[in-house]
């Protein structure tokens, strides 16, 4: 607090009205005035709490990801004034999703707000902002934010009673360390909080100077500007009204997502909720506390997880597995103004508790994620009209609209190095990324420069480029797994033309981890041949040699898609194609699945491709059977035509970092006639996988396929080198 009194009262003078309305200052001078009476209609409660934790992955800022992995943890907690606190954890269980890492939460420090939030705002147990950010309803708030009041809605209540509560937009109205930019809902009648959503924004969130010095300022300034960019924190603190007309927590949500720096395709959502349900309050009951309140400390926080920590490496040794969750914390102290005690068994214990009521979906609660992507929407228009002098964000920098923009290697390029920048546009969620890459072996320079509207709505784009593009819809070539092969195995397992022109593509969620993808492209489409060699595979003992790349029939075409994709237990995707030109047309549709198990002991995945055109016209529409993506032990695209399936089976016996894999898979394709003729291909192999237990992936795998049926002559055993493997 004393840190937040100095930055606030260095601040310049304001430049904006403070109240939108009259209607709005007598609103927020009663919730000011409610504020500074400290309220004694709760001298204490007990309750339960309902803690969920999860993250996913996503190719888009505003999708609505499927949890890739999720934990719950049961607590019973007590609270009293002026503001102790009890936490005891009773249960906890876990999901994952396709072996994705698992979550573990272990709190040292108050993670939620008990009762009401304190002037000054702090999230993560007092840990994030740096500095204190100054709540709206603070006594100085007025000096600090602009109010407007912009929604109302009328209630009616469990016990009969009607409420009207009323929506006020907050934005900061000067440069500050922390302040928030967000809405507060409002009893009417009496200025109560119901609701506060709000997102952090300020110049000093994430690092302070390490000393008064003007090379250590402009340093901290740019590690904010930078983290400003690459993580975002929303929160939604709602209440309830519970017996005797008490408005109390109700459910606190802290979501946020991590985007990769300097990638635009790459980003980490996460949400954690706690939920409090079943209020006893005002028992007389004073809680009874079991540990030393100097046990939280920070000399004994961090000689406690020492100890902890030497247990688990001697456990490791001596071969055995144990994460952090997996042994008792217990931790006392003082915080806000009150004493706490947080009490957590070991991850055994806890998995015995057996009152859950329902198993553990990844799903999740569909309304309760509704109305936290709805809020998410409301803050991030919010914080668009923030300026950048009162939230610093990078305006132009380094930056790749695609991950696989920076190092590229195939059988027509050879190695292929790229950059790229991006510009913040003027326009709400807007950004323009220009990128170049240049092919050492064919010599090529190319480009794409696009428009990007990342809102919560979707992901418009709009591109113009000369930019070599993949052919085959099953084996796409331009990612880094397939790079890494054909720079050492010679195994290119793509296909590719040069296309020049431009493309607009709309992409939305339609449901939680279903994803529709609208694009059309108008470019002109011209052949491209193998000009590179594998040094690195002809060093190793190889010939270094690729397959002719496949012509394609040159021309001006148009292409059309529409597609859906979702992410869930069965991964899945269907897609519909158009194209025509150059006096042809053609459709086609293409689906594909997938479907993995874990659940202890041997593990197996399945995944299938199935799809065909309307007709046999294009080399570039074809679609192919062999290789890595389709039937392993045989080269790519031995078979090629206007329809093709494909099956795969992994299946691994152990769950060790080092685990052998079995493999068999099969597929054909062709023209629709030929693929019941009996020429299907059939491999089947054994690999090695080199398995991540702290990522819960596997890191890269050694495959030896061989054809079981359709084998010419001088085919034998097969090796690939395969990142990110399925097993």
């Amino acid at each position: 607090m004393l840190l937040l009194a100095v930055t606030l009262a260095a601040a310049p003078p304001p430049d904006s009205v403070v109240f939108a309305s009259a209607a709005t200052e007598r609103l927020v001078r009663r919730g000011i005035a409610r504020r500074t009476v400290q309220d004694t209609a709760v001298h204490d409660y007990r309750a339960t709490l309902r803690y969920q934790l999860w993250y996913g992955f996503s190719a888009r800022k505003w999708a609505a990801v499927a949890p890739a992995a999720i934990e719950e943890q049961v607590m019973a907690m007590a609270w009293q004034r002026p503001n102790d606190l009890r936490v005891e954890v009773r249960g906890r269980r876990t999901s994952a999703r396709g072996g994705a890492p698992g979550v573990s939460s272990v709190f040292d420090r108050p993670w939620f707000v008990p009762r009401e939030v304190d002037d000054s705002v702090r999230i993560f147990a007092d840990e994030f902002p740096a500095h204190g950010a100054l709540h709206p309803l603070a006594a100085s708030g007025p000096e600090w934010y602009r109010y407007e009041v912009v929604d109302s809605l009328a209630a009616t209540l469990p016990d009969g009673r009607e409420v009207r509560v009323v929506a006020v937009d907050v934005l900061p109205r000067r440069a500050a360390p922390a302040l928030v930019v967000g809405r507060l809902w409002l009893d009417a009648a009496t200025s109560e909080v119901v609701r506060f959503t709000f997102r952090y924004v300020g110049t000093g969130l994430f690092a302070v100077p390490d000393a008064p010095t003007a090379k250590d300022s402009a340093a901290a300034r740019r590690a904010n500007r930078v983290a400003n960019r690459i993580v975002t924190i929303d929160v939604d603190l709602e209440y309830a009204v519970q017996a005797g007309g008490l408005w109390m927590p109700h459910r606190q949500t802290l979501s946020g997502q991590v985007q990769v720096p300097f990638v635009g395709n790459l980003v980490i959502p996460f949400e954690a909720t706690t939920r409090f349900d079943d209020y006893e309050i005002n028992t007389g009951v004073p809680i009874a506390f079991r540990l030393a309140p100097d046990s939280a400390t920070a000399e004994v926080r961090r000689e406690r997880r020492q100890e902890i920590r030497d247990s688990m490496r001697a456990e490791r040794r001596r071969g055995g597995t144990i994460g952090d969750g997996d042994v008792g914390w217990d931790f006392a102290g003082y915080a806000q103004g009150g004493r706490y005690e947080i009490l957590r068994p070991g991850n055994d214990s806890l998995a015995r508790y057996d009152g859950w009521g329902g198993p553990l979906a990844l799903a999740g609660d569909a309304a309760a994620e509704a109305s936290v992507r709805e809020a998410r929407a409301s803050l991030a228009a919010l914080a668009e009209r923030v300026p950048d002098d009162l939230n610093p964000r990078p305006t132009f920098g380094f930056a790749l609209e695609r991950t696989s923009d920076l190092v590229q290697y195939n059988r027509v390029q050879g190695l292929s190095l790229g950059a790229g920048a991006r510009l913040r546009l003027p326009l709400a969620f807007t950004d323009l990324y220009g990128s170049a890459r240049f092919g050492f072996s064919d010599e090529r320079l190319t480009g794409r420069l696009s428009v990007v509207r990342e809102a919560p709505g979707g992901r418009l784009r709009v591109s113009g480029y000369r930019d070599i593009l993949d052919a085959d819809a099953f084996s796409p070539g331009k990612g880094f797994a397939n790079s890494l092969n054909a720079l050492f195995v010679a195994h290119d397992n793509g296909s590719y033309f040069l296309g020049t022109g431009g493309s607009v593509g709309f992409e939305t969620s339609v449901g939680r981890g279903i994803e529709l993808a609208l694009e059309g492209r108008l470019e002109q489409q011209d052949s491209v041949v193998t000009t590179a060699r594998s040094g690195v595979n002809d060093a190793l003992g190889g010939d270094g040699l690729f397959p002719p790349n496949v012509a394609i029939t040159p021309g001006l075409f148009g292409v059309a898609r529409v597609g859906l994709a979702g992410a869930s237990a069965l991964g899945w995707g269907v897609a519909v194609d158009g194209i025509a030109g150059e006096g042809t047309a053609n459709a086609r549709l293409i689906a594909s699945g997938r479907y993995e198990f874990n659940e202890g002991g041997p593990g197996f995945t399945i995944r299938a491709r199935i799809g065909g055109a309307v007709r046999d016209t294009l080399p570039q529409f074809a679609l192919t059977a062999g290789g890595v993506n389709t039937v392993r032990g045989f080269d790519y695209a031995a078979q090629r035509g206007q329809a093709a399936w494909s099956a795969q089976l992994d299946v691994t016996p152990l769950k060790s970092w080092f685990r052998p894999v079995g493999f068999i898979d099969a597929g054909r394709a062709g023209r629709w006639a030929d693929l019941a003729d009996g020429r299907t291909l059939v491999g089947a192999g054994a690999g090695l996988s080199i398995y991540s237990k702290l990522l819960r992936t596997s890191l890269v795998r050694f495959d030896f396929s061989y054809p079981l049926t359709q084998r010419a002559p001088d085919q034998g055993w097969r090796f690939d080198l395969i990142v990110s493997a399925v097993r």
